[in-house]
Order: structure tokens, then sequence, then C-alpha cells
């Protein structure tokens, strides 16, 4: 789940194809924070529309992502300004 302005934008709805088809990290932040994304949950279990996308990436790269808390394999970032 990125979470937004909007209560939650959902990994499956059909805007977040332009994360889920971006050549770049750069790509997909840019997109992410156009649409006021500020966190991101992600599952214990494997999840195609996060596991084999850019936004595994996003959430693995330190320089713009932090892990704000984790339980039992469930993990909340915040996107760093």
């Amino acid at each position: 789940a990125f979470y937004s302005k909007k209560p939650i934008l959902s990994e499956l709805d059909p805007v977040m194809g332009a994360v889920y088809n971006s050549k770049s990290t750069d790509e997909a932040l840019g997109f992410l924070r156009k649409h006021g994304v500020t966190h991101i949950l992600a599952t214990p279990y494997y999840w195609p529309t996060f596991d084999r996308t850019i936004a595994k990436r996003i959430l693995e790269d330190e320089e713009v992502c932090t892990v704000i808390a984790e339980s039992d394999g469930w993990r909340l970032a915040k996107l760093l300004p």
C-alpha cells in the first residue's frame, strides 16, 4: 500500500502503472511524490506488484526511504524529502 494525501493509494490502482513501468528510481519517486505519497507499507509475503517492480528498490534504498516500523515481516517506510 502507498499512503498519500488520500487515505490510501492501493498498489492495484491503475495510476500505479506509471510507477511499475518506470525506467528509473527517480522517475518512480517523482510520480509518487506528485501524487502525495509519503509512506509505503510492504507485506511479508511475495506480491508481484511490489517484488517484481521498481517499488521494491525504492523501499530498499536508504537514501530515499527509511523503514520506521517493522513487525512480523511487515514494513512501514517513509519516503524522505
